[in-house]
């Protein structure tokens, strides 16, 4: 994700919740900052952005509506059942990074 897009984890929970169609389940967080490693519970992208000029294709929401629909498949499917979700991702995710329009594939 963009360093200027942060949620926290309640509000990731929140987003799969939702996507799982169970958007009024409670949500119990500790806002105790007495744990050390919690002021650094980042993703930093910050070295693949600089060498390989890379930028994030989707926000976090939408990742997590991804991830969660995958995951999603996968309980109710099987594993052997999730591929054809898996490539259709993959194949949306391509759409979305090709300045082509055409998922990196210049001959179609």
């Amino acid at each position: 994700p963009d360093h200027t897009e942060v949620s926290t984890v309640k509000d990731i929970i929140a987003m799969i919740l939702s996507e799982f169609n169970l958007p009024d389940t409670a949500i119990v967080c500790n806002d105790s900052t007495s744990q050390k490693e919690a002021s650094y519970l980042l993703l930093d992208s910050s070295a693949v952005k600089h060498l390989l000029d890379w930028k994030p294709v989707w926000c976090v929401s939408e990742a997590v509506k991804h991830t969660s629909r995958w995951y999603k498949s996968y309980f109710e499917l099987g594993p052997e059942r999730t591929q054809a979700i898996t490539i259709s991702q993959i194949k949306e995710y391509e759409l979305q990074v090709s300045p082509f329009g055409d998922g990196g594939k210049l001959n179609n």
